[in-house]
């Protein structure tokens, strides 16, 4: 547990609590009485919260250390692939490691290879030391493994390009693993999902019996299970967000017009306004319940189009991308290695959907 805390941020027990157990204790308690006292929610509403708040306490530092290895995992390959690429200019060490820091796109990777410089030259422990150090400290397995290996390259004087060209192919097997471990989860995942979704279903179709029974609204039983599908949904949101590496589908580049901005800019503006319509709906209580949120989600079909379209256009775009990037591969080595002449000798072929981005590549004024 002392190992999480640490990795979670804080530098003590005593600063885990303060900063921590205290402020979520204190809110947790307050809410568990506010409950009771002040609201008409069922018995075991100010437990749910309590049993919240305890869980997050103990969980939080697992949490956060589980994510920064995931944030190595998503950018390991890329890591290993830049750090061959710049060994092949037969610069030293520590211009290796302070290329790579300045990569932000890295994330945990960029701020390890820092703090590798860092301690090496400020400290005087030497590059080999240091990485045997960081290794402990590293969230990630793939990662320790290969700081070790490096620290046994660096201690023999190995040429660092002969061995970064190595292990391209060793840490992008251990990567290859790691994603298909991920696609493995997020199957068992899709299926604890769907069992759980025709449970609630079965629940709610036994519930509908309740009201001759038990002299319950169904109004409220249909609330309830509501909320409970709403909650596993963000459950399993949170899962996947934490605990499996995510596969980026779309860049993170400033470029105008891509579809991906359009999806972000509408969910922006018609989210507010489905959630007033389903407000005002709620509190006017004209209509059905359930055809008051039939009537409020509405406006989010539109995302959902613009969602699906731009989803059909990256899978036509993975599609021919094979084809394009055989073809640059034969124009680069036909023309020596000139990419930006084998990308102009490119154009005059037809590429369907990766056209406009084969232009962007060569157009900086597309760019901001």
């Amino acid at each position: 547990m002392g190992d999480y805390i640490i990795d979670g941020g804080f530098k003590s027990y005593t600063e885990f609590m303060y900063k921590l157990v205290l402020p979520v204790f204190t809110v947790t308690i307050f809410l568990f009485f506010g409950i009771i006292l002040f609201t008409k929610l069922p018995f075991f509403a100010p437990y749910i919260v309590l049993f919240i708040g305890v869980m997050f306490i103990t969980f939080y530092p697992y949490i956060i250390f589980e994510q920064r290895k995931i944030k190595m995992h998503e950018a390991i390959h890329l890591f290993i692939t830049y750090a061959g690429t710049l060994s092949t200019l037969k610069i030293n060490r520590t211009m290796l490691f302070k290329k790579i820091a300045e990569e932000k796109e890295y994330g945990e990777l960029a701020i390890f290879a820092n703090r590798i410089v860092y301690l090496s030259k400020s400290w005087n422990l030497g590059y080999a030391k240091t990485c045997r150090k960081m290794s402990v400290l590293s969230p990630s397995k793939i990662f320790a493994d290969f700081l070790d290996r490096l620290a046994a390259v660096l201690d023999f004087g190995e040429d660092l390009e002969v061995f970064l060209t190595e292990e391209q192919d060793a840490v992008l097997d251990d990567f290859s693993n790691e994603y298909n471990k991920s696609m493995q989860n997020i199957r068992m995942l899709q299926d604890v999902f769907i069992s759980l979704t025709i449970s609630i279903a079965f629940a709610m179709a036994a519930a509908l019996l309740l009201p001759l029974l038990m002299g319950i609204s169904i109004i409220v039983i249909v609330q309830y299970s509501l909320v409970g599908l709403l909650l596993m949904d963000l459950m399993l949101i949170l899962l996947i967000k934490g605990f499996i590496p995510s596969d980026k589908i779309c860049h993170n580049l400033k470029i105008l017009d891509t579809g991906t901005q359009k999806v972000i800019k509408s969910f922006l503006i018609i989210m507010p306004i489905s959630f007033l319509i389903t407000s005002t709906l709620l509190f006017i209580n004209i209509f059905p319940f359930l055809f008051n949120l039939a009537i409020g989600f509405t406006p989010l079909i539109i995302v959902g189009i613009l969602g699906t379209r731009e989803e059909n256009e990256v899978s036509k775009r993975d599609k021919a991308f094979p084809t394009f990037i055989r073809a640059v591969g034969g124009a680069i080595s036909t023309r020596g290695g000139g990419v930006t002449n084998s990308l102009g000798a490119l154009r005059v072929h037809h590429f369907g959907v990766l056209n406009k981005m084969l232009i962007n590549l060569q157009t900086p004024k597309s760019w901001q």
